[in-house]
């Protein structure tokens, strides 16, 4: 029996099921060619760049283009992680050296429910940098996708907030914060590929991915985003 990729390990659906393919392969010609093999893309595994991808979603929009962001992530050589900000706190956050933040504004300018607990810890540790040398998130390389609706006169709040509080914390900026409206598809794509190639050029990773699905439209998941949502007026009708 060979080895079988689980769903809990850090691999897209994509990567896990050439992994499982190319184990019945690999096995079918025999136990030494397999353990060769096996040690091979084991090592290639370890390649894989480390990723976490946070969101803050008040519709569910910015959760769905965290999960689609996912997707090509992994296709370009990262292990990437899908966290929900409410799951993330200050301390914690420092560990995790590449980042990803897509996040909406709800209401007048305000943070999501599951943001806030982290926006006001970001924002309150602020005031107690003199104390801290190296700063708290020096280690931690980012940038942030802003969700929010130009109807509103604190557009996009809640990520500029974000990539202020990150970048005063230490943390380096590897792309520009994007703001997106209500039409977010070309600039969510852009930023996609632009924060991507920062964090981790594709010749550099060693991604495990299948020749076969080299990337032939790296687009492909995002041309088709969920319908948008008006995450600044979630507030006119709660979910």
């Amino acid at each position: 029996m060979h080895p079988f990729i689980p769903d809990t390990a850090p691999f897209t659906p994509e990567q896990r099921a050439w992994l499982n393919g190319f184990f019945a392969g690999v096995f079918s010609r025999g136990e030494a060619a397999a353990v060769s093999n096996l040690k091979s893309e084991i090592s290639n595994a370890a390649a894989l760049a480390p990723l976490t991808i946070l969101f803050g979603s008040q519709t569910g929009t910015a959760e769905s283009l965290a999960k689609k962001l996912a997707k090509q992530a992994g296709k370009r050589g990262f292990a990437a992680n899908v966290l929900d900000m409410s799951q993330v706190n200050l301390e914690g956050l420092a560990s995790h050296s590449n980042l990803l933040v897509i996040t909406s504004t709800y209401g007048d300018g305000e943070p999501p429910d599951n943001a806030h607990e982290l926006h006001v810890a970001l924002k309150s540790q602020i005031s107690n940098l003199k104390s801290q040398n190296p700063p708290p998130l020096a280690s931690v390389r980012y940038s942030v996708c802003a969700l929010g609706d130009t109807n509103y006169t604190q557009f996009c709040q809640c990520g500029k907030d974000f990539d202020a509080f990150l970048e005063k914390l230490g943390a380096t900026r590897v792309a520009a914060c994007v703001e997106c409206d209500l039409d977010y598809d070309t600039k969510f794509a852009s930023w996609v590929d632009t924060a991507l190639t920062a964090l981790v050029p594709i010749a550099t990773t060693g991604a495990l991915v299948s020749p076969s699905a080299a990337i032939e439209n790296p687009k492909s998941e995002i041309e088709n985003p969920a319908p948008p949502a008006n995450p600044q007026s979630a507030i006119r009708n709660p979910p």
